[in-house]
């Protein structure tokens, strides 16, 4: 369903399966109104329809001092990253990503970067740091980051590297198994 912040008030509704096109990202006026809804868009041609309002959410990702953290914060992300991949320079250890994340306000969601990670990696991380997400970067396949998020329980999101349009149709095999998709 999709969530409506009004300045009081919280509405959650479902999209109408008989929206233009058949598109389930669509609303009639009439049950918005009803609903108490905020902000949103018509539709080109259409009265009766409009469009929800795209939310953004920003992730600051390479976190690996506190004071880079508190920069994120002070800087409005709702997630913070933290790279679980020795290669990188902006690598923390699960000990150094605990002190971080000790540090954090509580609505600061934090985002655990793992490169083609086994299952041991991933247990050492989850035991030291309270995620929120695991963004998945390595070639992982559609099947792992399933058994990923069957295994550990967490929202899995899947980074997809685009370097052409063509590179998009790749993410088609993760949209049912990823909770979220991010596209780099």
């Amino acid at each position: 369903g999709h969530t409506d912040r009004g300045a009081d008030r919280v509405f959650d509704f479902e999209p109408h399966p008989d929206g233009p096109n058949g598109l389930r990202r669509f609303y009639r006026v009439s049950d918005l109104h009803r609903l108490g809804a905020g902000e949103c868009r018509r539709t080109t041609g259409s009265s009766n329809w409009i469009r929800d309002v795209m939310t953004i959410e920003a992730k600051i990702c390479g976190i690996n001092t506190a004071a880079a953290a508190n920069a994120a914060v002070e800087g409005s992300a709702e997630y913070i990253g933290l790279v679980f991949y020795p290669p990188s320079p902006r690598a923390v250890t699960p000990k150094q990503a605990h002190a971080i994340a000790a540090q954090l306000p509580t609505r600061i969601k934090k985002v655990a970067l793992l490169v083609d990670a086994d299952d041991a990696l991933i247990r050492e991380v989850l035991a030291a740091v309270p995620l929120d997400f695991l963004q998945l970067h390595g070639s992982e396949s559609p099947e792992r980051v399933a058994q990923i998020k069957a295994r550990f329980g967490i929202p899995v999101m899947k980074a997809i590297k685009v370097a052409s349009a063509e590179d998009v149709a790749s993410a088609t095999p993760y949209l049912k198994v990823a909770d979220r998709l991010l596209f780099d």
